[in-house]
């Protein structure tokens, strides 16, 4: 190997030294992931009643859903009647419609996997028509909700319908909670959950490392 010198002055005296820097080179092993598969569970797909205000079953209903303890993401989607339900359809098939143009093939993933993922969903929100008050509680808030106590919330709308992705929280375990404030009028909410778990797997590789280490060697001046 041919070793660089460079010409300096001692930290003593006045003799110069020789800085020579050998180059080694070793062979290092380390893993790197080469593929993620992407699993999604479909924790819920569902159309509920929520009653009016003066309705004697009351004007609350809500229902819970369990995250899965290996779940990287999860999203979520509420809509209220008709309109809601067609929004959502509506995004899957502009979401089918780009991957047949796109890839020549459809796809098998739906707008919230897309949300989860931080892709294109198409999913809008709606301006008009029925809404509903929801709210994502943990079981120790959902019980002050249900008793008119004050809460605290993970996520609230007053919405047509309403959509997000989710990051992970401490419980796994919440609930959606829904109330509707129309005196008279009953309303079918769509509510669909999704959550995602991204697994990588890693392959272990060799590359080439170097390593320089330095030594000064004395010498006389001419």
């Amino acid at each position: 190997a041919i070793h660089p010198v460079i010409h300096t002055e001692t930290a003593f005296g006045d003799s110069p030294t020789d800085v020579r820097k050998p180059c080694h080179d070793y062979l290092q092993t380390e893993q790197i992931v080469f593929k993620t598969d992407t699993i999604v569970t479909e924790l819920t797909e569902k159309i509920i009643k929520v009653h009016s205000a003066c309705n004697f079953n009351g004007n609350k209903t809500d229902f819970n859903i369990e995250i899965p303890d290996k779940c990287t993401v999860w999203s979520y989607y509420v809509g209220v009647e008709q309109e809601g339900f067609n929004a959502y359809k509506k995004a899957v098939n502009q979401l089918l419609d780009q991957a047949a143009k796109v890839a020549n093939k459809t796809t098998d993933y739906g707008p919230l996997v897309a949300l989860a993922l931080n892709g294109v969903s198409f999913l809008t929100q709606l301006e008009s028509g029925e809404d509903i008050d929801y709210y994502i509680l943990d079981q120790e808030n959902t019980n002050l909700w249900k008793n008119k106590a004050a809460f605290k919330y993970l996520k609230k709308g007053k919405v047509v319908n309403d959509y997000s992705k989710m990051d992970i929280n401490k419980k796994n375990l919440l609930n959606f909670c829904f109330s509707n404030d129309n005196l008279l009028l009953g309303v079918n909410v769509f509510v669909k959950v999704i959550a995602v778990e991204l697994v990588p797997h890693y392959k272990t590789i060799q590359s080439k490392k170097f390593n320089v280490s330095e030594s000064a060697i004395p010498y006389l001046k001419n």
